[in-house]
């Protein structure tokens, strides 16, 4: 089923703009505006699974935890409709 789906290939897709780079950098400015409450950054740190990626990473870069608490920001910003 995975060599036939590969072979078969996909329809062309047609992309369109929706934002300019001026909005989109209007909309990473208003997410890092965004405060995150102390309990949360607990908890995010908290979570076994990035826990664990952080403590193996030979670079010991919290990255996963940072994009979760990014994410959390965002979508904080879309339920309140101000994005």
């Amino acid at each position: 089923m995975l060599r036939r789906r590969l072979e078969r290939g996909s329809a062309e897709l047609t992309v369109n703009q929706v934002l300019d780079a001026t909005d989109l950098i209007a909309m990473r400015e208003s997410v890092e505006q965004v405060s995150v409450h102390e309990d949360v950054l607990h908890y995010v740190v908290s979570l076994p699974p990035l826990r664990d990626a952080i403590h193996r990473s030979p670079l010991r870069q919290p990255r996963a935890e940072l994009d979760l608490v990014q994410l959390a920001r965002a979508r904080a910003l879309l339920l309140a409709g101000t994005m």
